[in-house]
């Protein structure tokens, strides 16, 4: 009987996480820059962490970093708005010979934001497609 460790799944979804919170918490830096008007930008992310290992979820270590590249600028007198681009490159290792696996990550976001007299309303998407390959022991028995 061979079993697989669904835990090592566990670990590759929360490194994906990381890396897209990485690359959110970047865009959300450079689209709300105050006083920084139109622009061109350009910034390298990254993302790491170490879990231990809880329920079903194996010990992983997550290392990924990332360029992105994005533009903000003035749509009306009141609107702004922008874009960024991303690619990253991350591998996760769980604990407990659970294999291991490397990420390719393409990202995206867009944001627009209204400004009134004393105040200022923003919002913004995110979109993240990210590549995979993994190795994953598995118990004989």
């Amino acid at each position: 009987m061979l079993s697989a460790r669904p835990a090592t799944f566990n670990s590759q979804a929360l490194a994906v996480s990381d890396t897209m919170m990485a690359f959110a918490d970047m865009a959300a830096r450079n689209a709300l820059r105050p006083g920084q008007g139109n622009g061109v930008w350009s910034e390298a992310f990254s993302a790491n962490r170490s879990r231990d290992a809880a329920g079903q979820t194996l010990a992983s270590d997550h290392d990924s970093t990332g360029v992105s590249f994005g533009m903000r600028g003035a749509l009306t007198d009141q609107i702004d708005g922008g874009v960024s681009l991303g690619w990253s490159q991350g591998d996760v290792s769980p604990g407990g010979n659970g294999g291991g696996g490397k990420q390719d990550s393409m990202l995206a976001s867009a944001f627009a934001r209204y400004r009134f007299d004393a105040a200022s309303i923003g919002g913004g998407v995110l979109y993240g497609a990210m590549d995979q390959s993994t190795t994953r022991n598995v118990n004989g028995r």
